[in-house]
């Protein structure tokens, strides 16, 4: 499949490409600008992409064999656009972003699919504080779209820096899974040049942060590890990520002691309400013992033990308490002892912290 040809596809594009339908059957359809929204069926025969008609602004489902790349500029409109961009530098200078905005959209005008005069134009949004979807917008296209007058190379070295803006305005603007989808693009490019690998260990912290701002503890520590386990030193300006570290342990203690105060109270709502049936009675024990198990997962207390092996007493008088590969035994003065079970390899339960915080928040409607 050659550039000329169609590249709509499922894995050559992202939402904010800029393409020119063809062969629809409606003919005057056909030679339109339109942007890819987002895909539709995807993985089948009836993959269609939703695309933005940019003269008309409605919206459209189709195939990608009836879309293709923009027709390259002519030379003339390529010196015409550079002298606009040029213009726009000069009103940069001198602090005139109305100006220089007008000289971009009039570039854009020409070559309407440039990344490079998107990226410009998201950057001069920016400065001026516009509304943010009008940032977004440009950034969004500046990143899906290449710049039809460089090379290859030089394209690879705007893209860079253009997807970290747009992560941030995506930041900014409360979409944290489409900043943390921009970042993951940026750690998953090809080997960097050394100026770009030198960035690396800031984009990593920049993603760990955003996981840890949206609740995504587990995948923060992820990142936090690789980042260890990278070469020193790492730039001054993200040695925070230590304390972030420490952040999430003390979440993770919080939700643990959060998980069994919980059980404690669904163990003693069975304890104490005498009218209601035996059933019942088990299925707020049974509650209280998955709560404990949820806290035991996080954090091995042991006042979470000697509650679970408690609430198991209460359940099956008879069988063995386990958990996680260890026999719970209750000691003389009411404490309990975890003994490593003969060859069995101790099970670790994998539930994410963002789950348990789901589970938790449905517990407490009940309770």
């Amino acid at each position: 499949m050659t550039t000329s040809a169609v590249v709509a596809n499922q894995l050559e594009c992202e939402a904010g490409r800029i393409m020119m339908t063809q062969g629809l059957s409606t003919s005057e359809m056909n030679g339109l600008l339109v942007e890819l929204e987002s895909q539709r069926n995807i993985g089948t025969e009836n993959f269609r992409w939703v695309c933005l008609f940019l003269e008309t602004q409605t919206k459209n489902s189709i195939r990608p064999v009836n879309l293709t790349q923009p027709v390259a500029p002519t030379a003339q409109e390529s010196e015409i656009v550079d002298k606009l961009v040029e213009e726009h530098g000069d009103f940069i200078e001198s602090g005139e972003f109305d100006k220089a905005q007008e000289k971009l959209l009039l570039a854009l005008s020409r070559i309407p699919y440039s990344g490079y005069l998107h990226q410009l134009l998201g950057e001069v949004s920016n400065r001026m504080n516009n509304d943010l979807a009008v940032t977004i917008k440009h950034m969004r296209r500046a990143v899906a779209n290449p710049d039809p007058c460089s090379s290859s190379a030089e394209d690879i070295d705007r893209l860079f820096p253009a997807r970290i803006s747009y992560s941030a305005v995506l930041g900014r603007s409360g979409d944290l899974n489409g900043e943390q989808a921009q970042l993951e693009k940026l750690l998953q490019l090809p080997e960097p040049p050394t100026a770009r690998r030198n960035m690396i260990p800031t984009i990593m912290i920049i993603y760990a942060e955003s996981l840890r701002i949206g609740g995504k503890y587990d995948a923060c520590v992820a990142i936090l590890r690789q980042l260890e386990s990278m070469p020193r030193p790492f730039p001054s300006n993200v040695n925070f990520h230590f304390n972030i570290e420490s952040q999430l342990k003390h979440n993770k203690a919080k939700l643990s002691n959060e998980l069994y105060e919980l059980a404690l109270a669904s163990e003693k709502r069975a304890d104490d309400n005498c009218y209601m049936t035996d059933s019942d009675k088990r299925g707020l024990l049974k509650q209280s013992k998955t709560l404990l198990t949820q806290s035991i997962t996080i954090l091995n207390d042991a006042a979470a033990f000697t509650a679970y092996e408690r609430v198991c007493r209460k359940l099956n008088p008879d069988e063995d308490v386990t958990i996680n590969g260890f026999r719970l035994k209750r000691l003389p003065g009411g404490l309990t002892s975890a003994e490593p079970i003969a060859d069995c390899d101790p099970v670790t339960l994998t539930i994410g912290v963002e789950t348990l915080q789901i589970v938790k928040a449905a517990v407490v409607e009940t309770l």
